[in-house]
């Protein structure tokens, strides 16, 4: 190979099974004809250049431009997830099931408003248990706590779920 201590990285294949018919004139053919033993010599070095990726490609790959609203190269707007994913995941479901009257998502603080002012448009039967099911444990409060101290009571990177169970803490009268 082409360096002794780290392989080379090797290209995706999608490999498909070539039925026996279309063998003829090929290496497969010549082994399946010898058994399996004195298979022919391959050229290694030829095999690593069709088959290994160009290190040259790689440095290319990771200069892409930047995405619009990004300030540097590479540099992802990623929500911070500090729940469990099944339940994050399980809350924005919930949560989607909440629209305006224009089809359009309804924010955690038009949810709170509803629900403080008991608004029966927006709060169905179905959405009440949905919220009950959403609001945060002990646990899952002393998390998000703990990071909003860290970071100076900004939840701006928090993910959806996080922020919407943040906005049900701060309800009054509202405990799991």
């Amino acid at each position: 190979l082409l360096s002794p201590e780290l392989p080379p990285a090797i290209k995706w294949l999608h490999w498909r099974k070539v039925p026996y018919g279309k063998l003829h004139d090929t290496i497969w053919e010549a082994s399946s004809k010898m058994g399996g033993r004195n298979v022919p010599e391959l050229d290694k070095r030829a095999l690593e250049l069709l088959l290994c990726e160009d290190p040259g490609a790689k440095k290319e790959k990771k200069k892409k431009k930047p995405s619009q609203g990004s300030d540097e190269i590479g540099s992802k707007d990623k929500n911070v997830t500090l729940l469990d994913m099944k339940r994050a995941q399980n809350m924005g479901i919930a949560l989607a099931q909440f629209r305006r009257s224009d089809d359009k998502k309804m924010t955690g603080d038009e949810i709170r408003a509803a629900v403080l002012s008991m608004d029966t448009t927006v709060l169905s039967p179905d959405r009440i248990e949905a919220l009950q099911g959403m609001i945060p444990t002990e646990e899952e409060l002393k998390t998000l706590r703990t990071y909003l101290r860290k970071h100076k009571g900004d939840p701006s990177k928090l993910g959806a779920a996080e922020k919407f169970a943040l906005t049900l803490a701060e309800m009054p009268m509202l405990h799991s």
